[in-house]
């Protein structure tokens, strides 16, 4: 029966660690998941908030400022392969029609390692 070298367990263990890195990456996200691409068909001065809660799903975030304006944000972070990744969508409202969109079409990387 062949011995198993110091340099075999290691690699071993190394694979195993990264393996279980790799099966609990895809649990640390933060943010309900939403399609961003939907984004792409709201019009500004059209859109209502109501038509982009209802395509997006509930937002992230979402304030209302002293002078009317109403901030929404729709956020995702996971960790993926090469790191964090950010998909955000926001979108300001005054008097409940949409003003401005940004909904950048390729997420952002952010890397952590």
């Amino acid at each position: 029966m062949r011995r198993t070298s110091r340099y075999e367990t290691m690699l071993k263990s190394i694979l195993a660690v990264f393996l279980v890195a790799l099966a609990l990456s895809g649990c640390a996200s933060r943010g309900a998941s939403f399609d961003d691409s939907r984004a792409r068909a709201f019009t500004l001065g059209q859109t209502t908030r109501d038509q982009a809660v209802a395509a997006l799903g509930p937002p992230s975030l979402e304030l209302v400022r002293e002078d009317g304006l109403t901030i929404v944000r729709w956020e995702r972070q996971h960790f993926g392969l090469s790191g964090l990744v950010r998909r955000v969508v926001s979108a300001n409202f005054r008097n409940d029609v949409m003003v401005y969109l940004h909904a950048p079409e390729k997420d952002e990387e952010v890397s952590v390692f």
